[in-house]
């Protein structure tokens, strides 16, 4: 998380009444995103955390904190999303974001996938098919979806192993702002 003012990924949020009294404390990103732990507003902390993460690494961020719920054995339709999802990261392609926002629609599919599918398809230049206008998705959008997978994720790993998952997801994302859990594999030395 850069050193950049908290306020303008702060406004792609809904934040707790307790949360918008710590940010005029503490204006810079990772003061308030460490306030916002410490202070154990962890469903406020994963907005944030979405809000400051660039749109790859929200999406990738998202997917981590979800395959978390769906391990150890997903449903082959949730693997093979997850699968497309990957393969846009790694080489986006507008036709790809169109079938994942299509195969997100799947029966069987976990909500959180749903939703981090469809935060990916709002990530990208326009909502409306390419023969039509062309309409900019709005930027909370994507932010407010993977936001909310990432709640509904640890939701599941704590009904299944009794085990707040979100402060995980929290250091996760900062991982992830610092490089870290690379979607790129570094080539291996010879």
């Amino acid at each position: 998380m850069s050193n950049q003012e908290a306020t303008a990924p702060a406004a792609l949020c809904e934040l707790s009444e307790l949360a918008q009294q710590l940010l005029e404390r503490e204006p810079q990103a990772p003061r308030f995103f460490k306030a916002l732990v410490d202070s154990e507003l962890y469903d406020d902390a994963l907005q944030f955390a979405a809000a400051c993460l660039a749109a790859p690494d929200r999406v990738w961020w998202g997917l981590l904190c979800i395959w978390e719920s769906l391990r150890p054995v997903a449903h082959p339709d949730e693997e093979l999303l997850l699968e497309n999802i990957v393969a846009y990261l790694r080489a986006p392609q507008e036709d790809l974001r169109w079938r994942i926002r299509a195969y997100s629609r799947t029966k069987g599919i976990s909500p959180p996938l749903k939703m981090l599918a469809q935060a990916l398809f709002h990530s990208g230049e326009s909502i409306t098919p390419a023969n039509g206008p062309q309409l900019k998705p709005k930027p909370q959008v994507p932010v407010a979806l993977i936001s909310t997978a990432a709640k509904s994720a640890a939701t599941l790993c704590r009904s299944r192993g009794g085990v707040d998952m979100r402060p995980e997801f929290l250091r996760l994302a900062m991982e992830v702002s610092r490089g870290q859990h690379s979607l790129i594999a570094e080539p291996a030395a010879t």
